[in-house]
Order: structure tokens, then sequence, then C-alpha cells
């Protein structure tokens, strides 16, 4: 799933507002933007008006009543019920009730139907018209302006997507060719449309990454879990830059991947840096270094771990390189993982007893309980999208402007249906 403004057709269903802050100085496709702003500049995305009404029907605003098209209710950030062309008393007073926690209500508890003035002693949002089984609280969890948009469906096996600031996308599903392909390709989310990038029946392809250029990188994983080769396409040439598994690519090309020297027990693994012309160790301790993020400093950020104890023994160590010196970081929490950095030099991570950030100069708490913030993800504009298990499941959470917002909405009880954040860029998009 992708949270983005729209870029396409004008009858997306929406309450997109045209304002919106751009990325810094963000170089992209030429048939991406027009033109970049600056961090403090808002750049514009079209989204006309439809020329003719569309449906036209009801529009709940509250338990208020418009008689409107599908677009303006949609703008006014109404329910629309299209079945209903005149409004009538009571056609809102009735609906579903946005609360807080992410739950949707449509009943007051005690057998009658959910209103507008039992939704606010519940201090929710109330929608009439609205019934919690189409999700309609879904929008209303999201940043204004954002809508949610389905990149990729179906029963097949996802990777954790990344996105670049031109609003592109790259992941790992299972090929077109479902007969003969036993694992994963590569594919690329643009604008709207969704195009394979690699074809090899025989290899999975996995964990890709992508910048701001367009130029991706991923793992071709011939030889097994973690030991395959890392490939790198730019300027439309494949190259193989080593052996190695999940890559991180910055807006220079150059790219930051591990290599494990065997398998059981310890795993030992190093870390390789591609500088754009040779590849190199970057780090080699003897211990199983994992996972790395590169920013566009060339800093770099990986896990170290010890498993010297056994399986249920592991210690692990957030390690970041700025370029001449390797640092562990400090931390009040055990078993730290998956860091992230940003071009802000800021870094967070995950541990067994929640997540911390860390700000250049200190480090802090931002969730506290087990299981409360995993695989967290910074843009330099001081958001971080993150996964929180609620209720069975794992959900996408976003922490703005020092709040926090639950992002996905998918509480299927009959399936086991998770939700794990995998991007977040400038302008305010997350991907999972």
């Amino acid at each position: 799933m992708f949270i983005a403004p729209p870029h396409g057709s004008p009858y997306l269903a929406s309450n997109w507002s045209p304002h919106l802050p751009g990325p810094g100085d963000v170089a992209c496709y030429s048939d991406q933007l027009a033109s970049t702003a600056s961090a403090d500049e808002p750049f514009y995305v079209p989204y006309p008006q439809p020329p003719h009404p569309t449906t036209f029907g009801a529009c709940c605003l509250g338990s208020t009543c418009v008689e409107t098209d599908y677009f303006d209710c949609r703008e006014r950030g109404g329910f629309f019920r299209s079945e209903i062309s005149d409004c009538f008393p009571g056609t809102c007073a009735t609906g579903a009730c946005c609360r807080t926690d992410a739950s949707c209500l449509d009943t007051d508890g005690i057998g009658g139907p959910m209103d507008e003035q039992v939704c606010a002693g519940q201090s929710g949002t109330f929608l009439g018209g609205a019934i919690c089984d189409a999700d309609p609280c879904a929008r209303f969890r999201i940043p204004e302006g954002f809508e949610i948009v389905g990149v990729s469906e179906g029963d097949v096996w996802h990777d954790f997507p990344n996105a670049n600031n031109c609003g592109q996308l790259v992941f790992g599903a299972q090929g077109e060719v479902y007969s003969t392909d036993p694992g994963n390709e590569v594919w690329l989310y643009d604008n709207g449309s969704l195009a394979q990038i690699t074809d090899d029946p025989l290899v999975p392809n996995t964990l890709p990454d992508i910048n701001d250029s367009g130029a991706i990188s991923w793992t071709n994983d011939r030889d097994g879990w973690g030991g395959g080769t890392v490939k790198l396409l730019h300027d439309g040439t494949i190259v193989t830059l080593g052996s190695g598994a999940a890559p991180s690519i910055n807006n220079h090309t150059h790219v930051a991947w591990y290599q494990f020297h065997s398998l059981p027990p310890v795993y030992p693994a190093e870390i390789f840096f591609y500088d754009g012309r040779s590849t190199d160790v970057l780090f080699d301790d003897g211990m199983s270094n994992q996972g790395p993020r590169i920013n566009e400093l060339d800093d770099v950020a990986w896990t170290r771990y010890d498993n010297s104890g056994g399986p249920t023994g592991w210690t692990s160590d957030i390690m970041r390189f700025d370029g001449s010196t390797v640092t562990i970081m400090p931390s009040s929490l055990s078993l730290c993982q998956r860091p992230y950095i940003n071009n802000l030099t800021h870094m967070g991570w995950s541990c067994e007893g929640g997540s911390e950030i860390w700000d250049g100069q200190n480090v802090s708490l931002l969730t506290e309980g087990p299981l409360s913030g995993r695989g967290l993800i910074l843009d330099d504009k001081g958001n971080i999208a993150f996964s929180k298990w609620m209720y069975s499941f794992w959900q996408v959470w976003l922490y703005r402007a020092g709040g926090f917002q639950p992002i996905s909405s998918d509480w299927d009880l009959d399936h086991s249906i998770d939700n794990h954040a995998g991007a977040i860029n400038d302008v305010g998009e997350i991907a999972w």
C-alpha cells in the first residue's frame, strides 16, 4: 500500500489539497514533477475538478446533509451516499464513529445506532451515513491531503517496499509467469503504473532499493538466504557489485550491503560499500554485521549481532560509520536492531522493550513496551513511520508533529493481515 497525493486521474476519490510541502531540491525523472521546490515552498500537483458533475447524491458532513456530487463531497471531507439523491431528515443521523484508538463503531454499544451525540461522548469523529464494514475511517487515519493507493495486491509474498522522493516504489513480489517463477522479481511502481524490472525464472530477486534518479539495487539470491549477489540497474545497464544481500542505495549511486562469511552458529558477516567505481569492505570484526542503511553523506548504520550465545542468547549493538569512524550507539534497551539513518544523521531503531531515536546528540525513547514500535523509518522533516502490534496484528503508525497517528486499517479477525512500514520520503509519502 502507498499513501500519496494523487498524481493521475482527476476522478480519484480524495480529499486532496493541492498545497503540500515539497522535497528539498530533489532531482526527479523528467516525467515526474515538472519542477522541484525547497523544503519551505509548496509545489503543486495538478488535480482539476472534473468538467462535468460526477454521481449526484447526498453528502453527509457529520449529521448534516448536503445535496451535491461525489467529487464535491469528497473535497468537503464528507461521506457520499449515491443511493440517495435528495436530503431528508435523518439521512445522516446515523453513521460511524472513528475513535482515536483507530476503532470504528456503528452502534452505541447498547443495541442502538451510532449518532453524533454518542460519538462526541466517545471523543470520536462522526461520519453520518457511513458503516464500519466499508472502513470509512481509513481516510481519517492519514494526514490531510493524502489518500491510500493499492499498488500491488494478490496472494503472493511482497518484500518491504522502498521509495524515493519522486514517488517511485520498488519491491519484490512474484513474477507474472507464476508457473515457472519460484521466487520474487523486482517491481517498480511509477505514477500509477506497475512494471516488472527483473525476469529470472530460476532465481529470486528481492529487497530492492531505489534512489531519486531511478537507479535500483537489489539481491539476486542465487546462493541461498543472505548469500546471493548484489545487482545495480543504472543508466539502463545491470551490473553485479559483489556477493551479499539487502543493499541500500543513495543519490550518489553509492551502495552498502552485507555478506555472510559462513552460516551457523555465529553467522559472521561484513559490511560492503560501493563508491560508484569500486567495491571494498567497510567493516568486518568477525561478528554478524547485517542490514546496513546509507544516507546522502555516505554515513552507514547497521546492526552488529553477537550470536555466540546461541539462538536464544544473542545480543546486539547499533553501529554507525560517519565517513571515518565506526561508533557503537548508546542505548538503554536490549536486543536492538534494524537501524535507519536520515540525511540529518538522525537515527532510529527497534529494541525488545520499545524503540529509540538519536537526534545527533542524545538518545531518547520514541515508543515504550514490547512490540510498540518496529522498523522505524525517518524522513528529513521529523516524521517517523513504524509498525506497532495492535489487537493481534501489526499496523503502520506515523509520528508527526510531536504526536502519533495510526495509518493502516486492516482489522480482519478472520484473516491474518499484518501491515509493516517499508518507506517514508520527504514528500510525506509512506509505503508498506
